[in-house]
This record gives C-alpha cells, structure tokens and sequence, in this order.
C-alpha cells in the first residue's frame, strides 16, 4: 500500500457527543507518501503543517523500532503534545478501549533533529539540532545545539520517564539568558534572571 498525499486537510473528532468533550484536532495539510509493505511503514518527504508547526519527515520502521529526521521550520511541541492527546482522548470517546489484559506494547526509536525554530512550554529556541535516542524509559538528547535567545547551548539532555519525570544536563553554556531554564524546566515561573556561561551538570523533576 502506498498513498500520495496532496494538500490533505481535515478535522478529527468532530460532531455527536464527543465534540464537547474533545475539540476537533485539525490536520492543515500534509504532503509526501506513506507506504506500507509487509508489516514495515514508511513516510516519505512527509510534509506537516499542523498544530502551529511546519516541518518535513523521512522515516521507517517495522515492529517496535523506528528511525526518523524531522526538519523545518518550526515544532510547537505543546501544540503536537495536545494534538495528539485530542486524538486519544476522541478514540477513548469512541469506545477504541484498549484489551485490560493486553501487554502494552513498547518502541524503541532514533531521530534526527534539525528545526530553525522549537517551542517548548513557555521557551523558545532557534537553530535546534540534536540526535534522540527513544527507548521507553529514559530518552537521550545527544549533540545538542541551540540558540536560546542569545548565546548558544551544546550537550546532552536526558529525560527519564516517571511520576514526576526528572531532566537530567549535561551542557555547555556561551552566554545565555537564564530564563531559558525557568521557562523550560518549571510549568510556573520561577523568576530566573541573568546570563549564564560555562559548564553545568545537574539533575532535577521536571514540574
């Protein structure tokens, strides 16, 4: 199977009961191939416009292992993180319930990063690169590179998944305002204020 995709546009969610209960997620276009060939999947120059973001995939997988570059414009992940939940939450509304008894199924994935510009809780940054390596527990941001306003960042994030999730760093900092950390790290703000340069090594629950 493989589909072409033109300008593809559409509402998910909409109508009946659960209109309420969960907004429509809306696609703004998508254009590229998506193929599917004896339980592998494919996306080919898969352009997204959607959730305030713009950006291109190329990408495989088969099982529970996938790979994938994501390139452009813009990623607005608080955007893509709701679009997403719109969808599960319609499904649920649905009655697509999971098997109670059914093993969750776990994926193992690699990405490749390039965006001139990524929105993350309150903070922005701009000339994002970086390599993801997503097994299901602890997620690892490796050859990071950023603008955070001013200045420049490089290094390693990790992301181990829980209740709460904890960040852990590992950076080099060139001259970067602070706020970048308040705005990322803490869904309140925390007032941090200043410049910051140098080399830090830390851990802390992301909340």
């Amino acid at each position: 199977l493989a589909l072409d995709l033109h300008d593809v546009a559409f509402k998910y969610g909409e109508g009946g009961a659960q209109s309420s209960a969960a907004p429509p997620a809306r696609i703004d276009a998508l254009n590229g191939r998506i193929q599917f060939q004896q339980g592998r999947w494919a996306l080919e120059q898969l352009a997204v416009c959607a959730a305030d973001s713009d950006f291109l995939i190329n990408g495989s997988g088969q099982g529970s292992e996938w790979n994938a570059t994501v390139s452009g414009q813009q990623l607005n992940v608080n955007a893509v993180t709701e679009l997403v939940e719109s969808f599960r939450r319609t499904n649920k509304l649905e009655g697509e319930a999971e098997e109670p008894t059914a093993p969750q199924k776990t994926y193992h994935g690699a990405m490749e990063l390039s965006l001139a510009r990524v929105l993350y809780r309150r903070g922005v940054l701009s000339d994002v690169s970086a390599h993801a390596d997503i097994p299901p527990k602890t997620i690892r941001i490796e050859n990071l590179s950023a603008r955070p306003y001013q200045g420049a960042v490089t290094g390693l994030v990790t992301i181990t998944r829980g209740k709460p999730d904890w960040y852990a760093l590992d950076l080099k900092m060139d001259g970067i305002q602070s706020r970048i950390i308040d705005e990322t790290a803490f869904l309140e703000p925390r007032d941090f204020h200043g410049i910051l340069s140098g080399q830090i090594q830390a851990s802390f629950p992301i909340g």
